[in-house]
C-alpha cells in the first residue's frame, strides 16, 4: 500500500470518527432532555471510546491532545 493510500485511509478514519462523535452528541442531547440516565451514560461511554480512537489516529499525523488545547 502506498503512503498516499495510507494517509487517505487515515483521513477517512478521522472523518468517520468525527461523524460518529457528532451522532453520539445528538443522542446525548436527546437523552439529557429525556432524563434517561442509563442511555445517557451508554452514549457518553461510546463518545469516550470514539475520542480515544481519534486521539490515536491524530497522533499518526503528529497531533497530540495538547496541540488541540491552544
Amino acid at each position: 500500500m502506498s503512503a498516499i493510500n495510507q494517509v487517505s485511509e487515515k483521513i477517512a478514519q478521522v472523518t468517520d470518527l468525527l461523524e460518529q462523535i457528532e451522532s453520539v452528541n445528538e443522542m446525548i442531547a436527546l437523552h439529557s432532555k429525556a432524563d434517561d440516565d442509563f442511555m445517557l451514560k451508554q452514549y457518553q461511554h461510546r463518545k469516550e471510546q470514539f475520542v480515544k480512537e481519534l486521539k490515536v489516529v491524530l497522533a499518526d499525523f503528529g497531533i497530540e491532545s495538547g496541540d488541540l488545547a491552544a
